[in-house]
């Protein structure tokens, strides 16, 4: 081949190259083409695009061109840069279903909204504005629902809202991403009890147990199930787990004392009781309940004590004064239950 055939053929392969791109190029929509232009790219988005016209060559792309995954691609940016993330999971979903080749740009897109939304759902949640960092909490999820953090965080803000059946919800799907984490098993356990979903509140803390048998609330927590159930003897066999795993466990010990005050073991409800008040100090109700259990466990003398020191503390509460004047019948003690009685007359008033 001589040098001019040479010097032909390169230029019309130049030609044919120019012709090609040129044809590829006109395989673009114009819509597409000037959305783009108005856009920039996903890395160098333009500061201040049109949206209005952006969202008009839109409309006629997604009508004449309802296969072409590039248009819901750009649908979805357009939501995103509005906040519309309902919108944008509609419009993603629909180009992925369509096709793979912007799958990499949209899982950036809502990774970048996801991890937004969180900070600005915790912001939130510091300044106890629990309604917004729910808010945001749904719209991570929505962006990018395959991270457990915001379900469980989630399940918190409800919960605080009283929002019970969503915080259970929440604190489920937490719970079906992150079975193995000791924080998602208690929120979910606990949300699950709130709601009434006692069999999977109690597979939930039996989990716990075994993943941590150091924690008293975990066997408190099913003594309260128990009780639900009026399971009472698995109720006391767990409450009497939690206070030999912590013996300072003041809410244990007394709800212990209130389990076999129920069972009528007045002797052992008082031993609780008591237990409970070395670590805090009693309110009345509490304080009473203790004295009635000694007075009904036939320690009449100790009764006797607590009770004189109750009335004087609390002279307004009647029945402090009908426990000290039977005390007072069985100790036989006559002058003192006559005394008593009519404190307990007076503190009820006139018939």
């Amino acid at each position: 081949m001589n040098r001019r055939a040479r010097v032909n053929k390169i230029a019309v392969g130049a030609i044919l190259f120019v012709l090609g791109a040129a044809l590829l190029a006109g395989c673009i929509p114009k819509e597409i083409r000037t959305i783009k232009i108005e856009l920039g790219t996903r890395s160098k988005p333009r500061s201040n695009p049109d949206i209005a016209r952006v969202k008009e060559n839109l409309t006629r792309a997604a009508g004449q061109y309802p296969d072409n995954p590039e248009v819901f691609y750009l649908w979805g940016r357009v939501y995103a840069m509005e906040n519309n993330y309902v919108e944008m999971d509609k419009a993603f979903k629909k180009s992925e279903g369509l096709g793979s080749q912007f799958k990499a740009d949209i899982d950036t897109i809502r990774m970048t909204a996801w991890d937004e939304l969180v900070k600005q759902a915790v912001a939130d949640y510091g300044k106890e504005d629990y309604a917004a960092a729910l808010n945001k909490m749904e719209q991570a999820i929505i962006c990018w629902p395959f991270r457990y953090d915001p379900y469980m965080f989630g399940a918190d803000a409800a919960y605080r809202l009283g929002d019970n059946e969503k915080a259970y919800e929440l604190s489920k799907k937490a719970y079906e991403m992150e079975p193995d984490s000791l924080q998602v098993i208690e929120v979910f356990a606990n949300m699950a009890s709130l709601n009434g979903k006692y069999e999977e509140a109690e597979a939930a803390l039996l989990k716990l147990r075994e993943k941590d048998p150091t924690s008293a609330q975990v066997p408190f927590q099913l003594s309260k199930i128990y009780t639900m159930r009026d399971d009472t003897s698995r109720a006391i066999q767990a409450i009497e787990e939690a206070v030999a795993i912590d013996k300072d466990f003041a809410d244990g010990w007394f709800d212990l004392g209130l389990l076999y005050f129920q069972t009528r073991d007045f002797c052992k409800a008082a031993d609780g009781f008591e237990h409970s008040a070395a670590l805090r100090t009693p309110d009345a109700d509490q304080q009473l309940l203790f004295l009635i259990a000694l007075y009904e466990c036939g320690d009449l003398d100790k009764a006797r004590v607590g009770l004189e020191k109750f009335t004087m503390d609390h002279p307004e509460n009647c029945e402090g004064w009908q426990c000290l004047a039977n005390t007072y019948v069985r100790l036989k003690m006559k002058k003192e239950a006559t005394d008593a009685t009519k404190k307990f007359e007076d503190c009820q008033g006139p018939k």
